[in-house]
């Protein structure tokens, strides 16, 4: 897939462009397209009910579509034919009486609500975000929590974009959950120009990793309060935030998010973490995992580890469609792969395990080290801002920089060659893969004047 490609690549709005226009193939109405014949074929009661919904909010708010009219009352005829004994998110065939009619409307892409790119920020002015990069290495394996995460004109607009655009097409979610995702049509500019600016707000956690997911979920139904449940993800850096106003919680106190601070073992396959939760509910009892319960408020993100075990809490949201519980999740990156987490090479807890599994001159270089890392991030990151070349923060510490040194040569990057130098140091071997080693004081040393040459020459 092309779009699929093009995210790997780092050029998630190309790849939206491309994801849209193929979904408009799939989705338009009346395409004959089934490439997922059960997503057109079969409903539930909850898919039905929110779509009659949708259709009144949109009149409400003075949105209209070709068919609106006979659209809303055929939903209504083909949800009083389901079975009256049909569990409301249990899937089932389309009814004969509908069918025929229903080939060429259900589940399609009727209208999208406009959430274009803003010249003013999009993101609150006033967070701290190197704070936020600290605290998310400081804490533990990776989290952090961001309150009043948008600006107001950006949250509304995104708001409305899920509420008035009509690409809620996955309902096999026995929790009453709808899904949708940037390979289903969720490719709105302003969601991309979103990813872009968490890239650029925290450099040494996502500037190494690509957006690689977007997806959302609504919850529609409240006969029961179960959520998403227990799973990891396949990706280094999970951004998930919430957009429903808070005066739909019924439970102020929950409805958030539930993470475990012990990660998933990276031999576990996507089946193995996110089919067996029984398994992953063994290991995170005999590992001692602690549950982090955040709870949900509008406009609050939090962004963590992908590889942490997480899920949402019981949900229990006020009825009526503008209510309906919204989360927006992106992905960042490959699952395995460490962002820079420089600062963790200072932190109290990893030098305290360096410092005790070695001594004298050790210690020495550990320390020194960690100060030189923090000084050459810094300066990577003002190289890469001021244009100079595309300098990534972790070359200065990850080993697959070996494969980049043709490319970095041949650009004149501050980091060519780094890998060829590097030595894995008492940072490294005492924290294992949950720290990036620190490099010896000699590299170190050229590195910088690397770094500084090169910044130099950068700037007027």
């Amino acid at each position: 897939n092309l779009g699929n490609l093009l995210l790997d690549q780092g050029r998630a709005g190309e790849a939206a462009t491309h994801y849209a226009a193929a979904s408009n193939v799939r989705r338009r109405v009346g395409s004959e397209t089934r490439w997922n014949a059960d997503l057109f074929e079969k409903t539930t009661k909850a898919k039905l009910r929110h779509d009659i919904e949708q259709i009144a909010f949109m009149r409400q708010n003075g949105v209209a579509f070709d068919g609106i009219d006979g659209l809303e009352a055929l939903y209504a005829e083909t949800l009083d034919a389901l079975p009256a004994d049909l569990g409301a998110t249990e899937p089932a065939p389309l009814p004969a009486v509908t069918r025929d009619r229903m080939a060429a409307v259900y589940n399609r892409i009727h209208y999208v609500h406009p959430a274009e790119r803003m010249a003013a920020p999009i993101v609150n002015p006033e967070i701290d975000w190197a704070r936020i990069e600290r605290d998310y290495a400081a804490n533990g394996p990776g989290w952090v929590v961001i309150d009043d995460f948008l600006t107001e004109p950006a949250l509304e607009a995104l708001w409305r974009y899920c509420q008035l655009s009509t690409f809620w097409f996955n309902f096999y979610y026995r929790n009453g959950y709808l899904g949708t995702s940037i390979e289903a049509g969720f490719t709105a500019p302003l969601l991309i120009q979103i990813g872009e600016a968490l890239r650029t707000s925290m450099p040494a956690l996502l500037a190494p990793h690509p957006l690689r997911k977007v997806w959302s979920f609504k919850k529609c139904d409240y006969s029961t309060p179960a959520a998403v449940g227990l799973h990891a993800d396949f990706a280094a850096v999970n951004s998930n935030f919430w957009i429903t106003p808070d005066s739909a919680n019924l439970e102020p106190a929950g409805a958030g998010l539930e993470i475990w601070d012990k990660e998933a073992p990276l031999e576990w396959d996507f089946a193995a973490f996110n089919a067996g939760k029984e398994k992953s509910r063994d290991f995170l009892r005999e590992s001692g995992a602690k549950r982090i319960d955040v709870p949900y408020r509008r406009n609050r993100m939090i962004v963590f580890n992908s590889n942490l075990f997480h899920e949402s809490g019981p949900v229990t949201f006020k009825p009526g469609y503008e209510n309906h519980r919204i989360n927006v999740t992106m992905l960042f990156g490959q699952r395995g792969a460490r962002p820079l987490q420089y600062q963790a090479l200072g932190s109290s807890g990893c030098q305290a395990r360096a410092l005790d599994a070695y001594g004298g001159e050790d210690q020495r270089h550990f320390r020194a080290g960690a100060r030189a890392a923090d000084d050459i991030e810094r300066a990577a990151v003002q190289l890469g801002q001021a244009g100079a070349g595309e300098v990534a923060a972790p070359v200065v510490f990850e080993l697959h920089e070996r494969r980049q040194r043709p490319r970095d040569v041949r650009r004149g990057h501050a980091d060519a060659g780094i890998g060829d130098r590097h030595r894995q140091f008492a940072g490294g071997r005492a924290c294992g893969r949950h720290c990036h080693p620190a490099p010896g004081i000699g590299e170190l040393h050229g590195v910088r004047q690397q770094v500084q040459k090169h910044l130099g020459q950068a700037q007027p």
